[in-house]
């Protein structure tokens, strides 16, 4: 039996809804035993600094994601 799966049918997720800063669209940040949903997505540490010094709070998964794109494409550009 692994005690990590029954703890997470058994202990409550925590659901905040927010609003995200960058677009303004409704998100819920889901913190359960085994995080949120946001640790899923990887982001590198120039995103993280970038988007720290930009907004305060959570960003939804839309944002997250198009952040990390458009900076990998801005630091990528010319390289073929």
């Amino acid at each position: 039996m692994n005690w990590s799966n029954v703890l997470t049918k058994v202990l409550p997720v925590i659901n905040r809804p927010q609003r995200c800063p960058a677009c303004g669209e409704a998100f819920a940040c889901e913190i359960g035993l085994q995080g949120c949903w946001c640790s899923e997505i990887t982001l590198s540490a120039s995103t993280l600094e970038m988007l720290r010094g930009k907004y305060k709070g959570c960003l939804c998964r839309a944002c997250l994601e198009k952040a990390e794109s458009v900076l990998f494409e801005e630091q990528h550009v010319g390289e073929d």
